[in-house]
């Protein structure tokens, strides 16, 4: 199954405004949503896919592969989902196989192995049911403890330091030794601005697209999408050479400080905050009375000492990470043929659909979750 891509900012810099839509060979709508439970410090995900259609028979039988592996699937977070759906299979404690719960591999993926066990994360099964417009629904749920969550971003934080010591700032300095500029934070918060305001309808349609300008001929100002200076730069490569670019968590606050100059700490900030305006627009812009609200994190940020840009983002007791609304996602109207197909299929094989279970109700018991 491959996810269509949704239209992003020319900068690259991704809004995450709008449910996350996969397409391809299993079709439907993706929602994920967190819950955090501070007593016992335990992260709980959900993964709510609504509208699935398989196109093909062989689609159709691979989601009952899936299904019948569903104790050992873990789902996860993947903010940048623009192909596929992507999850691990765990094979036993110390193990996975990386998998794509949209379409099979051409071949089997390798077994990786583990630096923590993958035991100490509860899996918990859901369902398939029947959304209102009569499609297939699923919903997976993952809990994690925080002490198992700070290993995981430990381990996240020294990949990412060392891949970019590695391939991102000698890419960089490569690319400046060449004649390229950073790029600009004014023009890059101009783009965000624009793409946001492409979206943030009262009815969460997009506005009609501009008229395209005339194609120009790169510009290396604007080529890597890198906006700091050669201060910061150097600043941040040092950071990453020392291991010192880490994701650090107190309870539900997961921070980020990033050494830049004071010029660039001003401009991040700006530039973030204008991010995070428009986000919170696109909640408002699309409520609709009388309808369930997810809320969103809180997004602080601050500059200290002159030199550092700490962001800081907080989890609330229950989120949603992909939309601010109430799933609504409405079925496409194409596919009414493999969303029967697909129902008959699960049937024809003996898997139970709950036909009592409601959308509504799968999100408002994982709100009251963990207890």
């Amino acid at each position: 199954m491959c996810r269509a891509m949704l239209p992003r900012p020319r900068s690259g810099v991704v809004l995450l405004l709008l449910a996350l839509l996969f397409a391809g060979c299993v079709r439907g709508n993706v929602y994920d949503f967190l819950a955090y439970d501070a007593p016992t410090d335990t992260f709980t995900f959900l993964q709510l896919d609504l509208n699935i259609a398989g196109e093909q028979t062989a689609d159709r039988e691979y989601l009952v592969k899936r299904w019948q592996q569903r104790d050992e699937i873990i789902t996860y977070p993947a903010f940048l989902r623009f192909f596929g759906l992507p999850a691990l299979l765990r094979i036993d404690a110390n193990n996975y196989q990386e998998i794509d719960l949209a379409q099979s591999a051409a071949k089997e993926q390798p077994q990786v192995e583990c630096p923590f066990r993958l035991d100490t994360i509860a899996i918990q099964p859901g369902s398939f049911f029947l959304s209102a417009n009569n499609t297939l629904c699923y919903y997976q749920r993952v809990a994690v403890s925080g002490k198992v969550l700070d290993e995981i971003l430990a381990l996240l934080s020294q990949a990412m330091c060392k891949d970019l010591a590695a391939n991102g700032f000698p890419n960089e300095r490569k690319r400046r030794r060449e004649g390229g500029k950073p790029g600009s934070w004014e023009k890059l918060r101009q783009e965000i601005g624009e793409d946001a305001d492409a979206v943030n309808q009262p009815d969460g349609t997009a506005a009609p697209p501009a008229k395209a300008a005339p194609q120009q001929k790169a510009d290396p100002d604007q080529q890597s999408g890198w906006f700091v200076d050669d201060a910061s730069l150097d600043l941040l490569a040092k950071a990453a050479a020392a291991g010192q670019l880490a994701i650090e968590r107190k309870g539900a606050e997961f921070a980020v400080s990033l050494p830049m100059s004071a010029e660039d700490c001003r401009q991040a900030k700006l530039t973030l905050d204008f991010l995070w305006s428009k986000v919170v627009e696109h909640a408002k812009a699309t409520a609709k009375p009388g309808e369930d609200r997810v809320s969103l994190p809180d997004l602080q940020t601050e500059i200290a000492g002159d030199n550092h840009f700490v962001i800081k983002v907080t989890v609330k007791q229950f989120i949603g990470l992909s939309d601010t609304n109430y799933p609504d996602a409405k079925p496409d109207p194409k596919l009414a043929a493999n969303y029967r197909d697909t129902i008959a299929a699960l049937e024809e094989q003996k898997i139970p659909i709950d036909r009592k279970l409601t959308v509504q109700q799968v999100i408002s018991d994982f709100a009251g979750r963990p207890k």
